[in-house]
């Protein structure tokens, strides 16, 4: 689901900027006008952050390329020389954050990303930026994300992702919002992805059955304590 998960996080960062979550009940309602979404900022030449620079967010740098805008990452175990295909400048943390007009989370949840994106954090951000979660819910501290979006640290928020899931009646002061958008975990799916999904994990069944090296193993350690996998 890479492409899936990075044309969705392209999607909210777009929906964001052109104020979509806002427009559309004010048309429903019988209204006409750019007034519920005022003021919108042009997206082309604004600065594009992505914490973490796996699959996803390379993909995400890829379709973002046509779109003139400037691109920054942060990853501490990507190098500038593998950034310079896609057009990305490597970063700071901090500069990261002070400099994204949307910074788009694309990390893993670990004891040392947990609340990652906290108060300190949204503090040093523009007031004019957003921030999009497609990766997991937890990387952002949810009480400063209320406080950033309420008190006007940051423009607005698109979400995929949130800390519980499904949300709790504590998750709805966030879901409430004007300034948010919340798409319920939907980023990974499409029919194909799905049909990928169990072809993929039956594939891989297939070779460790045959005795053969499965091609993505996540703790590649246990691989020499098994004698039977051909290499």
């Amino acid at each position: 689901c890479v492409d899936e998960v990075s044309v969705h996080t392209l999607m909210l960062m777009l929906a964001c900027v052109r104020g979509i979550n806002k427009l559309i009940p004010y048309v429903k309602g019988g209204n006409w006008g750019i007034e519920p979404i005022k003021p919108v900022t042009r997206f082309e030449g604004c600065t594009i952050g992505l914490l973490g620079f796996g699959r996803i967010p390379r993909k995400v740098a890829k379709k973002l390329s046509g779109f003139d805008v400037n691109i920054i990452a942060n990853d501490p175990y990507v190098k500038q020389d593998e950034a310079d295909r896609y057009r990305v400048k490597m970063v700071s943390f901090e500069e990261l954050v002070e400099k994204s007009d949307i910074l788009s989370i694309h990390a893993p949840l670990l004891p040392t990303t947990k609340y990652i994106i906290n108060e300190e954090v949204f503090k040093r951000m523009k007031p004019t930026s957003y921030i999009i979660n497609t990766s997991r819910g937890p990387l952002i501290d949810q009480e400063a994300l209320y406080l950033a979006l309420s008190e006007g640290w940051i423009r607005g928020a698109g979400l995929d992702v949130l800390e519980n899931e499904p949300p709790k009646e504590e998750d709805r002061k966030i879901i409430d919002l004007p300034n948010v958008i919340v798409s319920g975990h939907s980023g990974f799916y499409s029919e194909e992805a799905l049909e990928d999904q169990l072809k993929l994990v039956s594939q891989e069944v297939g070779r460790v059955l045959r005795g053969e090296m499965p091609k993505n193993v996540v703790n590649k350690e246990v691989l020499d304590k098994i004698d039977w996998i051909k290499y």
